[in-house]
């Protein structure tokens, strides 16, 4: 009876904890939402926090604006190239560090990987200016690529490793080559991982700033860059700013919740070896 209380009373404390971090968490993201549907001096006054007067004039500015739509284009283009570059050059990479054992490349993977990102844009800048793929979609496309290869790779060896070394030699004794092996046997079994690694790196390329403003142009500019012009020195256009932060956050949303399932059996599969 005892015991009966006591996992009752902390089932109600852990789930109340548990609400208020999601509360604390949502709360941003409501206020965000709500805001891209108010008007500018509504989005700051805290007694119109939850006011139910609505517009669509923030949305139909956004939608209706080309200096919109060249920016998502670029974000499209540079997430996807960047994570078919990735995966082509990261999966091949991580399957041959977990193959061999490369236990020394792979904690200098992590080593890189653990360096903050801002180190590397001098060097990254000489270089392509001395390429003259400085401030062109090929620059930012290697460059978020460099960035997402340590990440795919050390996601990806211990899952590699967990897949059972008989079922790549039973191949190999079929007459299977090693690329053929990677190709037909390995990458279908280790789907769970690929999805893992391909959500996080359009995650990370989505919403990075830093590259597109360091080493991209104006014609370079992406999304989260695009939300600066809605804030100038004397005013700020709180409402087209939250219209645009909703549209951009709009994607990551669904991926966070439709692909859930991915995201943890895929962090937690490389960790039990079969």
């Amino acid at each position: 009876m005892v015991t009966s209380r006591t996992s009752k009373t902390s089932w109600i404390i852990a789930t109340v904890l548990v609400s208020i971090a999601v509360l604390v968490c949502l709360t941003p993201l409501i206020w965000m939402i709500l805001g891209a549907f108010k008007r500018n001096m509504d989005v700051i006054d805290p007694t119109k926090l939850f006011s139910l007067d609505f517009t669509l004039e923030n949305m139909r500015h956004l939608l209706g604006s080309k200096d919109f739509f060249d920016p998502l284009w670029n974000s499209l283009t540079l997430t996807g190239g960047s994570l078919l570059m990735s995966l082509a050059f990261g999966l091949p990479a991580a399957y041959a560090f977990a193959r061999f054992r490369m236990r020394k490349a792979s904690s200098i993977i992590l080593v890189i990987r653990m360096i903050p990102a801002m180190t590397f844009m001098l060097p990254w800048f000489i270089m392509f200016r001395t390429m003259g793929i400085a401030k062109t979609h090929l620059g930012l496309l290697l460059a978020f690529t460099v960035s997402s290869l340590p990440l795919i790779i050390w996601i990806m060896m211990p899952y590699f490793q967990s897949i059972p070394y008989d079922i790549t030699e039973s191949a190999r004794i079929d007459g299977a080559s090693e690329a053929g092996t990677f190709a037909k046997i390995i990458l279908p079994l280790s789907l769970p991982g690929i999805m893992t690694v391909s959500i996080l790196t359009v995650i990370g390329v989505w919403n990075n700033f830093l590259f597109v403003m360091i080493l991209g142009g104006t014609k370079q500019r992406t999304l989260p860059m695009q939300l600066m012009n809605y804030i100038g020195e004397s005013s700020q256009q709180w409402g087209k700013l939250l219209a645009a932060a909703t549209v951009i956050t709009l994607p990551l949303i669904l991926i966070a919740v439709f692909m859930q399932k991915y995201i943890v059996s895929g962090m937690t599969s490389g960790a039990v070896k079969g």
